[in-house]
């Protein structure tokens, strides 16, 4: 061996161990610029205002919302996420669970890529998934991997642990996993529960498939012990169902579109047709995938059908975002065991994969018949006999693959700028304002920056001497990325700035035991006041789960009509083109304040003297009142 070869030999751990430090930082730059810090938006709002109610069990006693209990009284996260708060504060308990559960993610998907994907193509197949928008549910309402902070995330990130763990011949780990996820959220582990359950029983491994049955069984019975009031166990009669309809038809598969339908059942097509000519366990993995994703649909419209609340309130549709991940994975494995031997093949499952970027966004419409199309295409091409691939199967390959790509380009970059333009969106108009490099970035990285990165990898592989290169690029993406990593809204920032410091003036003269209607601001009433909100949009939600509390929510926003804006609109289509909350005349507060569950209202000045002084907001300049409704009955 000569002296050459030996100092090769020598260095080869070094670049082995270089190599994998320049992907960890690819992939971890790909994933922050894609999964950004969203604060309290969205159904976060409702996971912050459980952990202060676990610090302080009687803090929201008197709240339409959790006044019949909250997500802590059947999970564990509440504790968690309370016992988080209680350290650090509102502001930064909620960014480090934000930080825990795209950790947990993103390992996750590691784990579960190296069991699915070819050794060869791991770190391709992390970038690929990282940037993947995994939608679920009608109206785009729900994502996984998700920006704010609820129990979902650790859920999902459970339940591919569990999936990673048995493929790699370790049951009981994977068992441990399931059961650390029912306890955190258990509807999102279902699905994997019933795919595990599948699998063992695919493979033949009845014990471990009884060992699983039985623990579902007492896990089910736990949350039903625990949930188990009047309303989960009643029919939903028609005028509930009717409510339902008006103000969450996302959980009604009769509210869903067509396009959804066709969003939903092509991943669980493509899935099947990944698993033809995967390694054994792989199929059976697949098969089960795919069998669960379809129960989960079929489930959701025989629970509205015979008006099961149980089976409402679980929405067993959401088994689609495991069947969106791991068919993604499957049709990477299989372009990537397929691109020497088989091209076409290769190429329908590329065109897969972009199918897959576009079932993830509610918002491309038109591309619902062309999903549908090739779905029917790669199943007829899958039946063909191996080892037939004429010129015009590759020919159809190519064109699927250039309009499928395409539009995937043009799907992900679209939201991706959505993403970044999101202050609008989030709770507020104004605009963060940052300069230099992460202006830049904000205005041009989502667009430029994974093509720098994607550029690097291709020169690094073509000129082993730049290889020194990838370590100082792959770290400025990191770097680049953790600039915009913060896209919370100005309205969301200054909230959870606010939380821990709260409003002592006003919060002095609010009993614990009154209700507040600030309008369209509840996060300022649960998270900075730290009282009972009347009623809101949001809150109203309540009715999937409660019949008598979405009643009471109708009629609370029946009585601030005038001038509750947003949070006065029942009706989920018609909010968003309901005007906003406007100043009432002060006979019309007055009635309202009739209501005795009504204990002060937050309005515009002019309508009575100040009690205490009036708060101005920072963001949109607004000055705000707090009227109280005893004071103006006299």
């Amino acid at each position: 061996m000569t002296p050459w070869q030996t100092a090769r030999r020598a260095a080869a751990p070094a670049d082995a161990s270089y190599r994998s430090l320049c992907s960890a930082l690819a992939v971890a730059a790909f994933w922050l610029l894609g999964h950004p810090y969203e604060g309290d938006r969205h159904d976060g709002v409702f996971y912050a205002a459980a952990a202060l109610q676990t610090i302080d069990p009687g803090v929201f006693a008197s709240d339409l919302f959790f006044v019949r209990g909250s997500f802590s009284d059947f999970s564990i996260f509440g504790k968690i996420h309370g016992a988080v708060t209680a350290a650090l504060g509102l502001r930064y308990g909620t960014f480090v669970m934000y930080c825990a559960g795209q950790l947990a993610w993103l390992t996750a998907m590691v784990a579960l890529v190296r069991r699915l994907a070819p050794a060869s193509t791991v770190v391709l197949a992390l970038g690929l998934m990282s940037a993947l928008n995994f939608g679920y549910g009608e109206f785009g309402l729900l994502h996984a991997a998700e920006g704010f902070v609820t129990a979902r995330p650790f859920g999902e990130a459970a339940g591919i642990w569990a999936l990673a763990l048995a493929l790699s011949g370790r049951p009981a780990r994977a068992v441990l996993a399931l059961a650390a996820g029912l306890s955190i959220h258990p509807l999102m582990v279902s699905p994997a529960v019933g795919i595990l359950l599948g699998y063992w029983a695919l493979r033949r491994r009845l014990a471990l498939a009884t060992i699983g049955a039985l623990l579902v069984a007492l896990m089910a019975l736990v949350i039903f012990w625990r949930l188990a009031q009047p309303q989960w166990l009643q029919h939903m009669d028609e005028a509930w169902l009717e409510l339902v309809r008006r103000r969450t038809p996302n959980v009604l598969p009769s509210q869903w579109s067509p396009t959804f339908w066709i969003r939903s059942l092509v991943p669980v097509v493509l899935l099947a047709v990944a698993s033809r000519g995967a390694p054994l366990d792989q199929a059976r993995l697949y098969l089960a995938v795919a069998c669960v994703g379809v129960a989960g649909l079929a489930l959701a419209v025989v629970g509205e059908h015979e008006g099961v609340a149980l089976v409402v309130a679980a929405k067993p549709w959401r088994a689609v975002w495991l069947v969106q991940v791991v068919a993604a994975i499957a049709l990477f494995g299989m372009a990537a065991r397929s691109w020497q031997r088989d091209r076409t093949t290769a190429l329908q499952a590329i065109a897969g994969i972009g199918a897959i970027v576009i079932c993830g966004h509610d918002w491309i419409d038109f591309a619902a018949p062309a999903l549908a199309l090739l779905a029917l295409y790669l199943v007829w091409a899958s039946l063909r006999p191996a080892g037939d691939s004429d010129r015009i199967a590759r020919a159809t390959a190519h064109g699927w693959v250039a309009v499928f790509g395409v539009t995937a380009l043009f799907t992900s970059a679209l939201t991706a700028a959505a993403i970044y333009e999101n202050a609008q969106i989030a709770g507020g108009s104004a605009r963060a304002h940052w300069t230099g490099l992460a202006s830049w970035v904000d205005q041009l990285g989502w667009l430029l920056f994974p093509a720098a990165l994607g550029l690097a990898i291709v020169l690094v592989r073509a000129r082993p001497r730049l290889r020194r290169l990838c370590l100082p690029v792959t770290a400025l993406a990191v770097l680049a990325s953790l600039l915009v990593l913060d896209r919370r809204s100005d309205f969301r920032r200054f909230e959870l700035n606010l939380a821990d410091s709260g409003l002592s003036a006003w919060q002095a003269v609010i009993p614990p035991d009154r209700t507040v209607f600030w309008p369209e601001r509840l996060p300022m009433v649960w998270l900075v006041l730290r009282r009972s909100s009347y009623v809101s949009r949001a809150q109203a939600s309540i009715v999937v789960m409660h019949r008598a509390a979405g009643f009471e929510a109708l009629r609370r926003m029946r009585n601030v009509r005038s001038f509750g804006g947003h949070d006065a609109e029942f009706d989920h289509l018609r909010a968003s083109t309901s005007a906003g909350a406007k100043l009432p005349t002060r006979v019309a507060l007055i009635a309202a304040c009739a209501d005795p569950r009504l204990g002060f209202a937050v309005l515009a000045p002019g309508l009575d003297r100040r009690i205490v002084p009036d708060f101005v907001d920072p963001v949109d300049g607004r000055s705000y009142r707090l009227y109280d409704c005893e004071r103006l009955a006299r």
